[in-house]
Order: structure tokens, then sequence, then C-alpha cells
């Protein structure tokens, strides 16, 4: 075996035996495995040799899921959660998906497509597809959460509950407002009308 430092082609890889550090295009590894530095760019490049670390894009059948990163956990020995490339179709279309869960399995919990929509517990769009847009979905109850930190902080919720939608005042533990499937509305505290007057409702 070897003892000691390590060094390919001056900076092409080096060992440091001493800090048991990796450099890959560097001989003073930072880290456990430095990728040494990259000429910065004021514009994205889709030219592998620009990048510090290339990884193969899932391209054979659509819908295939690349294994590109997994964080393993010690204690388990398994991976237990992910970030893979997405085969999204033809013309190289890939979609980025990230993977949580437990020593046992792991699901997707967030997909982002090559349109830049955002997907959390689906895949699937529920809105026209024009523009970029977040889906959201839970065999519950589907909610989007909004905080204001801060002076006058505030917590609220806008949710889809399947036969309602609301919005919930997180902080105050009640709801402000929802309507139904039917169409059916019902508010909480005062409402002005179009010409500003304040109205109390029930």
């Amino acid at each position: 075996g070897i003892s000691g430092n390590l060094t390919v082609d001056t900076n092409t890889l080096h060992v440091d035996a001493t800090n048991n550090r990796v450099g890959i295009q560097t001989a003073t590894p930072r880290a456990i495995l430095d990728l040494g530095t990259n000429a910065d760019a004021a514009t994205i490049s889709n030219t592998p040799a620009d990048y510090q670390l290339g990884l193969n894009a899932a391209q054979s059948t659509t819908g295939d899921i690349g294994r590109n990163i997994g964080f393993i956990a010690a204690s388990a020995g398994k991976v237990t959660a992910a970030i893979n490339s997405i085969d999204g179709g033809t013309n190289d279309t890939t979609s980025l998906a990230f993977f949580t869960g437990n020593g046992t399995a792991i699901s997707e919990a967030m997909r982002i497509d090559s349109s830049g929509d955002v997907f959390v517990g689906t895949t699937t769009d529920v809105a026209p597809a024009n523009g970029t847009n977040l889906y959201i979905s839970d065999g519950t109850i589907s909610r989007f959460g909004l905080e204001k930190t801060g002076s006058n902080a505030r917590k609220f919720s806008i949710n889809n509950g399947g036969t309602y939608f609301s919005i919930y005042d997180e902080t105050a533990d009640a709801e402000r407002f929802q309507i139904t499937s039917t169409g059916a509305a019902t508010f909480a505290g005062t409402v002005s009308d179009s010409k500003g007057n304040l109205r109390s409702i029930p």
C-alpha cells in the first residue's frame, strides 16, 4: 500500500495523509473531499467541462430516476435522503427531485421540472400549463404557510381540504375565511364593501 501523501500530476489528485483529505484540482484540500476552485462567470453554462462536479442525468425512458446524490445514515447504513435527476422526456428534458425518508424507505418529497414548476407531494399539474406554478398535494389537507417575522409577526395558512378552501390564522388558531366546493362562503370578523364601509359579520 501507499503510506503518506500521494500526488498525481500536481493538482489532478492529491491525498493529504496528515489531515486525511483528498483534493481534486487542488494540492491543499480544505475538506474531506475538495474539488478545488473553478472559474466564475456572469452567465450559466451547459458545458460539462465548466463544472467542478458532473453527474449523469437520467435520459433513458421518460420518468426514469437517476441515482445521483444519496445521503447515507450511519446507523442504518441506508440512503435516507437523495437528490436525483428525472428523465422528463424528449430533447434531454430533465427534472430535479428531492427524496426524504428513513432507514426503511425514501420517497419523493419535491420536484422541480424543466419549466420551473415546483411540485410538493405530487408530480401532476393541477393548474393551466402557463406561467410558473407551485403544486402542493396531500391526502388530508394540502397547506401553504406564510409567516411574517419581526414586528407584527403573524402566521397564516392557505388550505385545500377537498370540500373547502380556507384561509387560517395560525397565530390565533382561527379560521378567517372558507369557501366550499359548492360555492358557499363564510367569513369571520368584519369586511368592507366597495365604498369602504365596514360591515360586521357574526
